[in-house]
């Protein structure tokens, strides 16, 4: 189903998913080892510039793609943060790159922060997804502040994507609330379920990564080849019921400063590289 979602991107009138077949395994072979260690600056460059023109959200925009020793530099002009934020995450998950520099400017030329606000507030009411929840949007020198209670991280984080289409937004702090609560498991099963979530994820290579668990604290070492990779790593221990996770990753061979730790009541308010 999200195969066949993802091929509508502009220009696409049909798509016919009858020849796709699902099979259990195809997972395993989703794997590192299949993509090249060592990417030149400029295959990087190329894969950047393709995944920005296929994008939807990208497509359209005058974006420049510089690549020096992986570090990627994105400069130009897009319509709205989304454009913007949409094409950071394309270039953070592409294999090679080490860091992203996002310098591309967001058209926020709305009159007013009240204006904003109103084409804020009129949009989350529109959207079909979270247009039942009580979201209060707050605009302040063109940042819109989320308010409110939805039912899952996926509603939180589809309000933020809403917001950032409206034009004016130059920034977002979602501080929409979920109601969850950590549920205690052994460490034992927590690390059982974390080789698991790694053995079937089609974005994590479960041979690459060590676990540790101890206190319902997973320590996850080892090296990764994206930020995609990275953050899916993150996401499939928290699954697995982690309390804490705390990141001794490399990614592309670059070791993060000082590690990162993620805990459970704030992590899903702040997943992976974006504005949630």
């Amino acid at each position: 189903i999200m195969a066949k979602n993802k091929a509508w991107v502009a220009g696409v009138l049909d798509v016919d998913a009858g020849d796709l077949n699902v099979e259990w395994w195809a997972a395993q072979k989703l794997r590192r080892e299949h993509f090249p260690p060592d990417v030149s600056d400029s295959a990087i460059q190329a894969s950047v510039h393709d995944a920005l023109v296929y994008d939807p959200r990208t497509a359209a925009s005058g974006i420049d793609v510089e690549v020096d020793e992986g570090i990627v530099t994105l400069s130009g002009e897009v319509d709205n943060l989304e454009a913007k934020l949409a094409a950071e995450d394309n270039a953070r998950n592409t294999v090679g790159v080490r860091m992203v520099k996002n310098y591309l400017f967001a058209d926020i030329t709305s009159p007013s922060d009240r204006d904003i606000e109103s084409e804020v507030l009129a949009a989350l009411r529109r959207d079909p997804v979270v247009e039942r929840h009580e979201i209060r949007p707050v605009v302040r020198n063109k940042k819109a502040y989320l308010y409110g209670t939805v039912d899952s991280y996926y509603e939180k984080a589809h309000a933020g994507t809403v917001v950032s289409r409206v034009k004016g937004v130059a920034a977002i702090q979602n501080n929409i609330s979920v109601p969850q609560t950590w549920q205690w498991k052994s460490d034992k099963i927590i690390r059982r379920n974390i080789r698991q979530e790694f053995f079937w994820s089609g974005h994590v290579d479960e041979n690459d990564l060590d676990i540790d668990v101890e206190n319902s604290v997973a320590t996850l070492e080892g090296e990764v080849d994206t930020w995609a990779e990275y953050h899916a790593a993150v996401d499939n221990a928290f699954d697995a019921g982690a309390r804490v996770v705390k990141s001794k990753m490399e990614v592309a061979g670059r070791e993060i400063p000082r590690g990162q730790t993620y805990y459970f009541d704030s992590y899903h308010y702040n997943p992976g590289v974006g504005m949630y």
